[in-house]
């Protein structure tokens, strides 16, 4: 709520709710997957720097991404339902394409099964970092030029 109140005070209603909603879903995505950072996963029995899934860098990590490019392309999409009066433009696939970034990052099980990196290890947590910020910079960039 905070969050929704600053940015509805400071740049408008549409920023308001698109940034609101992109700092909420890590944290409900997140709780309905809580068995990817159950015990089970996050287990160290595997020993040489196994450290497992931890659920605050991954839920930090989601919300720098969803903060940035989530929260842009909502903006913009927003406006463009509300003002100009249409949707079907490079903004919904802009939605789509950082949701999907979203998704990818809060499931460290999928990435770790796409990566060729162990994301349980700190070496893989900083590659796949670095990656998700890289990604999500591509996705502001594209959201500026549109």
């Amino acid at each position: 709520m905070g969050v929704f109140f600053c940015a509805a005070l400071k740049y408008g209603l549409y920023n308001a709710i698109a940034f609101a909603l992109a700092v909420c879903f890590p944290g409900i995505f997140m709780f309905l997957r809580r068995n990817v950072y159950s015990n089970e996963n996050n287990s160290s029995m595997y020993g040489g720097g196994n450290i497992g899934y931890h659920p605050i860098f991954h839920w930090f990590l989601g919300i720098t991404v969803g903060s940035g490019s989530l929260g842009a392309s909502l903006t913009n999409f927003l406006k463009d339902i509300f003002v100009k009066g249409s949707f079907l433009n490079m903004d919904l696939i802009l939605v789509v394409l950082s949701l999907l970034l979203e998704c990818f990052v809060l499931s460290p099980d999928v990435a770790n099964k796409i990566l060729p990196f162990e994301l349980k290890r700190i070496e893989g947590m900083k590659k796949f970092s670095l990656i998700s910020l890289g990604l999500m910079i591509i996705l502001l960039f594209f959201n500026v030029i549109i």
